[in-house]
């Protein structure tokens, strides 16, 4: 039985905080050993695309999974876009976006209408999952000024905790700092 096809866009090449999230992501789901995972490796501004060491043991496995082109031989079972939210396109039969999310109290229409194209978003904090939960925009249209609806997030959005959990690891004066 063939494993699902799994295909994760994300800058995961590059030397930047959305690198580091997806190496540590594509690493997990290649460890799971539940899906046949592909990565397709975006661009991040001018951030270097060096990250991956051919040398390294952990990077190998992601190195080797990585399109040389954009090209599958099927639609992907499950695709993960790991970028901000105006980038999100629905690829495969399954969609889910992760991003950072927001660091404001609302976050912009584009960045709604992205959300909306995926079937689940994966953020890191409550704050990011409440922000995108209560920002709404009313529509009007362009040409008679009618209103077009409400612009609201109307997928569900999970919060994948990435700190540190202060009840398991705090200051002891038994170690040393």
């Amino acid at each position: 039985m063939m494993k699902p096809l799994l295909l994760m866009s994300s800058p995961i090449a590059t030397r930047s905080g959305y690198g580091d999230h997806a190496r540590d992501i594509a690493r997990t789901l290649i460890k799971s050993a539940k899906y046949d995972v592909k990565l397709a490796s975006l661009r991040w501004g001018n951030t270097p695309m060096d990250a991956l060491d051919p040398a390294n043991p952990d990077d190998v496995i992601l190195i080797e999974r990585l399109l040389k082109e954009p090209k599958l031989d099927r639609q992907p079972d499950i695709f993960i876009s790991l970028t901000v939210p105006n980038e999100f396109q629905p690829i495969g039969k399954w969609n889910l976006g992760i991003t950072a999310g927001i660091e404001s109290t609302a976050c912009s229409a584009p960045w709604i209408e992205g959300v909306n194209r995926m079937d689940m978003v994966i953020v890191p904090s409550q704050h990011a999952k409440t922000v995108f939960e209560q920002t709404s925009y009313i529509r009007k249209n362009k040409q008679t000024g009618q209103d077009g609806g409400e612009l609201k997030c109307q997928v569900p959005i999970e919060v994948l905790f990435e700190g540190v959990d202060l009840d398991i690891f705090h200051y002891s004066k038994s170690v040393p700092i």
